[in-house]
C-alpha cells in the first residue's frame, strides 16, 4: 500500500512568526513617516512601543504627545494594515518548511485577516518558496473566518480524501475546533512568552489540539 500524502498547513501569525515583529515592523514605518524636528523617529517608536506594551492606545497618545495635527489615527491604522514589513522566518521556521519540502509534503497556509496585510506577510516572510499561490487561504471575510471548516475543506477537495491532513496554529479560541471536526490532526505551537493573544487550553475538548509542541521542529517526528 503506498503511504498516504501529507498535507501540513499553518496558520501564519504567532505560528510560522511572531506577530509581535509585524508591530513593530508597523511602528517603525509609522515613526518614519511621521517624524520631524520635534517628534524624532527612534522616540516617536519607542513611545507607541511603551504604550501598546502599558495596553494603552498607541496611536492616540504619539499623536497627543508630538502634536502630529497632521495625521490622525484612521491614517496610521491604514499604515500599520498596508505596509510592507520587515519580518523573517526564525531559524526553526524554515528547518521546518526545508524538511517538509524536502521530503514531498504538501504545505498550506490558512490565516485570518484581511488580504493585502497577510500576502505582505507571506512575501515578506518568502513563503511563495514552500507554498503554491492556491494553497494560500486567507480568511478576509468575518462569516469564512476559522473555526468555520469551508477554509480547510478548499484544501480536503483539492488533494482528496485519501491523504493525511495537520494543520498548525496557536490559538485554542479558533484554531482547531474547525480541522478537528475533519479529522484532521491538529498541532498547537506553545507560546514562549511573545505571542500577541493570550493562550489558553480550558475551552471543550472539540476546539483543543491533539499534540502540543514546544518549537515548529517537533512535529517532524510525528509525521515520520
Amino acid at each position: 500500500m503506498m503511504p498516504k500524502r501529507k498535507v501540513v498547513v499553518f496558520d501564519l501569525d504567532d505560528t510560522l512568526y511572531k506577530e509581535i515583529d509585524y508591530l513593530q515592523s508597523a511602528y517603525h514605518h509609522i515613526a518614519s513617516l511621521v517624524s520631524n524636528a520635534n517628534a524624532p523617529e527612534v522616540e516617536v517608536y519607542q513611545h507607541m512601543l511603551d504604550t501598546y506594551r502599558q495596553g494603552r492606545k498607541p496611536f492616540e497618545a504619539v499623536i497627543e504627545k508630538y502634536r502630529l495635527q497632521l495625521y490622525d489615527v484612521p491614517w496610521m491604522l491604514a499604515v500599520y494594515r498596508n505596509h510592507k514589513p520587515h519580518i523573517a522566518l526564525d531559524k526553526p521556521a524554515e528547518e521546518t518548511l526545508d524538511w517538509l519540502k524536502a521530503h514531498g509534503v504538501v504545505i498550506g497556509i490558512v490565516t485570518d485577516g484581511r488580504w493585502t496585510q497577510q500576502i505582505h506577510k507571506v512575501e515578506a516572510l518568502g513563503l511563495k518558496r514552500y507554498v503554491h499561490e492556491a494553497d494560500v487561504i486567507i480568511n478576509e471575510a468575518e462569516e469564512c473566518r476559522k473555526p468555520d471548516q469551508r477554509c480547510f475543506k478548499h484544501l480536503m477537495d483539492k488533494y482528496g480524501p485519501d491523504s493525511d491532513y495537520w494543520y498548525v496554529g496557536d490559538n485554542p479560541n479558533k484554531d482547531f475546533e474547525g480541522p478537528n471536526a475533519l479529522g484532521w490532526t491538529t498541532v498547537c505551537l506553545r507560546d514562549d512568552g511573545r505571542n500577541i493573544h493570550p493562550q489558553h487550553f480550558d475551552g471543550p475538548p472539540s476546539s483543543l489540539p491533539k499534540i502540543i509542541i514546544d518549537h515548529l521542529p517537533d512535529i517532524i517526528p510525528s509525521l515520520l
